[in-house]
């Protein structure tokens, strides 16, 4: 099974720019979680609006 690793930029609150690098077998997948504010712990909860490049 192939993996993919991603990387995710965004703003946080004070208009930083912040970063995260993950991995998943099913792309798609992991970044609707990251959308629906359940994926991993660095951006659960968060407002990020994720898409890919």
């Amino acid at each position: 099974m192939p993996y993919f690793v991603y990387l995710i930029v965004s703003k946080n609150k004070s208009k930083k720019k912040v970063s995260y690098v993950g991995y998943t077998g099913d792309l798609k997948k992991r970044l609707d979680l990251h959308n629906s504010g359940k994926g991993a712990k660095f951006t659960r909860g968060k407002k990020m609006d994720v898409s890919l490049l």
